[in-house]
């Protein structure tokens, strides 16, 4: 069924302070029916595709995670042990002083 459609056409394309005319235009629309089958179609190999790639980015960010923590800890524990040895080191002779 045609549509019509108000455009505006200019009257002197060189030079728009000229102005401008409205024109109706008749343009045809065409449709096409598809079923939700045929469109979801060619979106349903591409869904493994995607959940295959959702799951190794799962697995390398839970691990990354891990990681991070695991060195996290361990950098922790090696700061909080070179404080602590010298303290536990000054205990040791404020003991020695204190029995003398």
């Amino acid at each position: 069924a045609p549509v019509i459609v108000k455009h505006l056409r200019a009257l002197d394309s060189s030079d728009l302070s000229r102005g401008v005319e409205r024109e109706n235009i008749l343009i045809y629309s065409l449709a096409l029916a598809e079923t939700e089958d045929g469109i979801t179609q060619s979106f349903q190999s591409i869904d493994s595709v995607v959940k295959t790639d959702v799951s190794i980015c799962i697995a390398v960010l839970s691990v990354l995670i891990f990681v991070s923590a695991a060195l996290t800890i361990y950098i922790a524990y090696r700061v909080t042990s070179s404080m602590i040895r010298p303290i536990l080191d000054l205990l040791v002779v404020i003991e020695d002083i204190n029995r003398q």
